[in-house]
């Protein structure tokens, strides 16, 4: 077995990390429901037969949203890599055979798990990047708070940190909002950094998983 040497970036992503991983949350939902509604409409109709015809169109279409997924995951790391040239099925004549054949073939099964698991990574995908981008903003944004409580309504959000007041005596409540503007900037450079990752390994995760017909 020819095992394929991955390739390396040669040219700028044209798909950002940061919509990557913001699309994978929709997908992961669009896979994983097309998957499990088609197999069990299928499996359902096998005993009139109308499953067989079904289940060759969802396998077929499973090999589409892999060629996608190719695609989009190359995109996104800068790949100028060419799809894999494979024999294809659609010149065979037959329903039998061509489901035969489908479902003989490894790559049929490597799809289906692919979009099963593109839903839970696509879950921790999205939340935890908008979750720091969310929090980042809110601390970048805290001086801008304080000043409109402490004018409107005479609220300080610092009145209750004690323990900030025993850590920093001499220093005021707007000086401390200033040092979560100094935190947030930092956190937000660490989360392009973790969105960047994320999509980095759930692009090389889908090329490893999506797979071509044989």
């Amino acid at each position: 077995m020819q095992i394929r040497q991955p390739a390396l970036p040669t040219a700028k992503p044209s798909v950002t990390p940061s919509a990557y991983v913001l699309l994978s949350l929709p997908l992961g939902i669009f896979y994983f429901v097309f998957i499990v509604a088609g197999l069990t409409l299928s499996a359902g109709l096998l005993p009139i037969f109308v499953g067989l015809p079904i289940l060759l169109g969802v396998l077929t279409i499973l090999f589409g949203i892999a060629g996608f997924e190719r695609s989009l995951a190359r995109a996104v790391l800068g790949l100028d890599d060419p799809e894999p040239s494979s024999a294809s099925a659609a010149s065979e004549s037959g329903l039998f055979r061509r489901l035969g054949r489908a479902i003989a073939d490894p790559a049929s099964y490597l799809n289906i798990l692919l979009c099963i698991l593109k839903l839970p990574i696509g879950i921790v995908n999205f939340v935890v990047s908008v979750t720091l981008v969310c929090v980042s903003i809110g601390l970048i944004a805290t001086p801008a708070v304080y000043v409109v409580l402490e004018r409107t309504i005479d609220i300080d959000i610092f009145e209750m940190s004690y323990w900030l007041a025993d850590l920093a005596p001499n220093v005021t409540s707007l000086q401390l909002s200033f040092v979560c503007t100094a935190v947030g900037i930092v956190l937000l450079l660490l989360s392009v950094a973790a969105i960047r990752a994320m999509a980095a390994w759930t692009a090389r995760f889908t090329l490893a998983m999506a797979r071509a017909p044989r």
